[in-house]
């Protein structure tokens, strides 16, 4: 499926975004510029081609924010260590995350249901893309503390709405029980 190729195809990019991140001077060569710009359209062009050509499956509901979340922690952690970006910033992505994907699994495997992504996490990840390429290209430094702001903002309010979206899953869908615990409670009940 080619949204699911989108999602791998951001993964892909990490490391030879990471090299190009490394290996430029004091100025950004137009390698590193349009390898975010292809991972930026990557996440965009994923969901909508998921959507627009009936491709939206479970695969691609875990894939495409595990591609995320792999692409903006690799380069947020490189831009913290090679290029003084705010390590504050990525600490919340990171405790974020982290969340997400234990709750998702433990939603996974408790509940065979996959946490959607939402809104505020599709407007987190945008945001957080425009911080990386601001801080990249060298933004005036009142800009960059707005792009950054702004993601801490939205990393908040993301990280609200995933508690939220999880509160609802656990009150309303029960618990997926194997067969053989099932089968086991009725025997020694008779």
């Amino acid at each position: 499926m080619l949204a699911n190729l989108l999602s791998i195809l951001r993964i892909v990019l990490v490391p030879f975004l990471l090299y190009s991140l490394r290996h430029d001077g004091a100025t950004v060569s137009a390698a590193t510029v349009a390898l975010i710009l292809l991972a930026a359209f990557t996440d965009f062009a994923d969901g909508y081609v998921a959507r627009r050509l009936h491709q939206v499956s479970q695969l691609g509901r875990i894939l495409d924010p595990v591609a995320d979340k792999i692409f903006l922690a690799a380069v947020v952690a490189a831009l913290v260590a090679w290029r003084d970006f705010p390590p504050w910033l990525l600490a919340m992505l990171v405790i974020r995350d982290a969340g997400i994907l234990l709750a998702g699994l433990f939603i996974l495997r408790s509940r065979k249901q996959v946490i959607p992504a939402n809104r505020s996490g599709k407007y987190t990840t945008a945001c957080m893309f425009a911080a990386i390429l601001g801080h990249i290209v060298g933004v005036p430094a009142v800009a960059g503390e707005v792009l950054n702001g702004a993601a801490a903002l939205l990393l908040l309010a993301s990280s609200l709405s995933y508690v939220s979206t999880l509160r609802r899953i656990l009150a309303t869908a029960p618990v997926e029980r194997p067969a053989e615990e099932g089968n086991a409670g009725k025997r020694k009940a008779g």
